[in-house]
């Protein structure tokens, strides 16, 4: 009963401040503050020798601390089911109790900063932190590597320490492992000694950084290394990349000292960490890639070559791993609440490389997809960007368009040395949501506590509608502009938001940009115009990159369209007119020169392509990008009836993507012809081309059912491809119910796989087959593993198998 009060109270004081002042009780978040701690960790010295058969690792972890506030007479260190050998405090064996999360050690009473170091040899078989691919691979066709990801707080599967990141330490890693391998980690490369078959790596990084930016990558690389001079300084860059993709370095990090410049240029602090700066490709990697100090890791479906450059690419993904040398490595935030520190920032600034390289177009463009992403997440509950479980749409997308629209408010030159000084003053160290404002507000002398408030600390987003008129009366003739607002959050939808954006303005007499204020349901905002002035067109934040949806353009959208100086809020305002399709609108865009804008234009009319005189408008542009965009909105039916020659020139061309977009036309209008295009159309067997060629081959079997097609989908289930390729692969194998011995002991190998998606599809195929004469089989491979992997991965393959 008395619980039930409670609840009530709460709601009740929740009610009474929403009806005061439309603020709301937003979900408590349980990260708010970092766990407490009572040591002050230094430095880790990490001594590991990787047995990457066994997926384990044996290791000495040096840890020097002091205690903090108080005399300590227990440590905590976390450290994942570890093996632990011996423990010494100050050379000396010390008592420890060694529990599943982590190791309790009581020592003789410590005194307050006090310098002390534990040694703790141990052995860890990490189910997370370290992942070791292709070593227990029976095909030998998987490559082999070993590589880590720490982030949240995984490093204390392999790593015993204090793993949080309030507490940062300067570390040294030494690896020994097998001398046909390259390894790479954080700051300087000490030495490489060669010991019998193995190398002694030892790399040290003498800058304090949070312990989960420890990164080690393990496998077979070409190391690409160049300098890199601004102003008297230099920094070399260490690229690496697989033998077997040649051409790959150079396209993959075509912008990487670009970047680099930008981001010195911009943020006035040079680049602050010691050693060269290091990025490394790796199989499956669990997420994009990670930020690690000084050493990027990444994905290698990022890898691109002249084949795929322009479809799929490392360069936007380069520019934010980047850009988190700053944000979230040199300056860390406190807690998870503050994870947006990190994230929206070097979301802003790989929105901006779009710019850099591609236009103020495709920056907008940018912006309307990332508010689209946001949206979704907006009308699901009330997170606000600054807490824990915000999401990727709020830390990433979200956080990014608002660092944008801060910007837009204080001026370039204010905000950037806003975020020099904040940089500066919090190097090193850690840093909260309000030492960011108050730097803000520092340096600009305004009061941005509401910009906090509404954006970081507050919910949702507003949707607007606009329209205006021209009124005259007694004191003259003026144009009214109506906005009207609500949140896009129903749990917060009293709230209303304070914006400030420009309006660009086209009359029969000038043309103007105006700014404007609006912070209520509905404002009005009054011009003066001539008496003989005539307003043909409104055009509310030109450039469209406020956090705003905007709803209901009808009455502005084709004025819009025909007058905007901004290209792109050309394209916008007319998928907005909702009117039916005319050729004549072939003259809103017939004098553009611009690729990228025209490939706009062209997504924006769609299926309206095929009528034939627009077609051929399109058919005369001389640009690849453009040539994509038209025939996307092609179809089978379209191409029957035109000349087969006409649909193959498009395939003249070093455009991979435009080459297999064509083929797949091709294939469709005439399916009789699929063994001529093959010929005629050849798509390169490319690492970097996977997917495409994995939809190409299931193309071909839906339109040929034969042998060889079928056995060309299997063989993108092996362990020579990406995770994702290998699990579509399965499941159309299971859809069409495909069953070979070698394709059940693929699948069994991969149900050890760390990644979600691959285990999943293959444990749907085994599962599929089990009900056969296939079941002995599958049991038969799996006591195989058993002898192999490590407890964990023999438990989660069963566990998918009976799920």
């Amino acid at each position: 009963m008395r619980k039930n009060q409670l609840i009530i109270f709460l709601w009740l004081m929740c009610w009474i401040a929403r009806s005061q002042d439309y603020h709301i009780c937003h979900p408590k978040d349980v990260r708010y503050s970092p766990r407490e701690r009572y040591i002050d960790m230094h430095h880790l010295k990490l001594e590991i020798e990787p047995n990457a058969i066994k997926g384990e690792v044996n290791g000495l972890a040096i840890l020097s601390f002091t205690p903090l506030w108080r005399e300590v007479d227990s440590i905590w260190l976390d450290a994942v089911k570890f093996d632990v050998h011996s423990i010494k405090l100050n050379g000396k064996p010390v008592r420890f109790i060694n529990a599943d999360s982590g190791i309790a050690i009581f020592p003789h009473t410590l005194g307050r900063k006090e310098a002390n170091y534990l040694e703790i040899k141990y052995r860890a078989t990490p189910e997370k932190g370290m992942y070791f691919t292709g070593w227990d691979d029976p095909t030998g066709r998987g490559r082999k590597q070993i590589w880590t990801q720490g982030q949240g707080i995984d490093h204390r599967h392999w790593i015993p320490y204090y793993d949080e990141q309030h507490d940062k330490l300067t570390t040294e890693i030494v690896v020994y492992f097998d001398s046909r391998y390259k390894v790479v980690s954080n700051g300087i490369l000490l030495s490489a000694d060669t010991i019998r078959d193995k190398i002694k790596w030892h790399y040290l990084q003498n800058k304090p950084h949070p312990g989960y930016l420890i990164m080690i990558a393990v496998g077979d690389y070409n190391m690409y290394s160049s300098l890199y001079e601004n102003e008297g300084r230099q920094l070399e860059f260490q690229e690496y990349m697989y033998p077997d993709v040649p051409g790959g370095e150079t396209s993959t990090y075509r912008y990487s000292r670009f970047f680099m410049q930008k981001l010195e240029e911009l943020l006035k602090v040079p680049y602050p960490w010691p050693g060269p700066y290091r990025q490394v490709p790796v199989a499956d990697f669990i997420y994009g890639a990670m930020e690690n100090t000084g050493a990027v890791i990444f994905a290698e479906s990022l890898i691109s070559d002249q084949y795929s450059e322009s479809n799929v690419n490392y360069h936007q993904v380069n520019a934010h791993e980047m850009a988190h040398q700053w944000f979230g490595n040199l300056v860390t935030a406190w807690s998870a609440r503050h994870h947006w520190l990190h994230e929206s920032f070097a979301t802003y600034f790989d929105l901006l490389s779009i710019q850099w390289l591609s236009g103020d177009h495709a920056f907008s463009n940018k912006i309307r997809e990332s508010i689209h992403l946001i949206k979704a997440h907006e009308v699901k509950d009330n997170l606000p960007i600054a807490h824990s479980k915000a999401g990727n749409a709020r830390h990433y997308q979200k956080g990014g368009v608002v660092l944008h629209m801060l910007r837009n408010l204080v001026g370039d030159e204010a905000f950037y040395k806003s975020l020099q000084v904040f940089l500066e003053r919090y190097q090193f160290r850690n840093a909260h949501s309000d030492d960011l404002l108050y730097v803000f507000h520092e340096v600009t002398g305004r009061d941005l506590q509401w910009f906090w408030d509404q954006w970081f600390y507050g919910s949702g987003m507003p949707v607007m509608t606009f329209s205006h008129r021209v009124v005259a009366d007694t004191k003259g003739k003026h144009l009214a502009l109506y906005f009207n607002q609500k949140n896009i959050n129903r749990i917060d939808s009293k709230k209303l938001f304070r914006l400030h954006f420009d309006v660009e303005i086209v009359s029969s007499k000038r043309r103007i940009i105006t700014p404007v204020t609006v912070s209520n349901a509905s404002d009005t905002i009054r011009i003066f115009v001539d008496k003989d002035e005539d307003i043909w067109m409104v055009n509310p934040d030109p450039g469209k990159r406020q956090l705003i949806e905007w709803v209901n353009l009808n009455e502005n959208a084709l004025a819009i369209t025909k007058h905007s100086e901004n290209a792109f809020d050309r394209v916008f305002a007319y998928q907005h007119a909702q009117k039916v399709f005319k050729v004549s609108d072939l003259e809103f865009f017939r004098d553009e020169k611009d690729s990228d804008i025209l490939a706009m234009w062209a997504k924006a009319i769609g299926k309206n392509i095929m009528n034939p005189i627009v077609w051929n408008f399109f058919n005369k542009v001389e640009s690849d990008k453009v040539k994509f965009a038209a025939l996307v909105n092609t179809d089978g039916n379209f191409w029957r009836l035109r000349s087969e020659g006409e649909l193959l020139e498009f395939a003249n061309s070093h455009e991979c993507q435009l080459k297999f977009l064509v083929y797949l036309l091709a294939i469709s209008a005439r399916p009789e012809r699929l063994e001529f295009y093959k010929k005629v159309i050849q798509i390169p067997e490319k690492f970097t081309l996977q997917k495409m060629r994995l939809l190409i081959a299931i193309t071909e079997y839906n339109i040929n059912k034969s042998n060889e097609n079928i056995r060309n989908i299997a063989s993108f289930a092996s362990t020579e491809f990406r995770g994702a390729i290998r699990a579509e692969a399965m499941e159309f194998l299971t859809s069409i119910d495909y069953r070979t011995d070698e394709l059940i002991n693929i699948c069994v190998h991969a149900l050890g796989h760390y990644d979600r998606t691959l285990p999943l599809a293959a444990a749907g195929y085994l599962k599929k087959v089990a009900e056969t004469q296939y079941k002995e089989l599958i049991q038969k491979e799996l006591k195989k593993y058993e002898k192999i992997w490590p407890e964990w991965k023999i438990k989660k393959a069963y566990r998918l198998l009976e799920a």
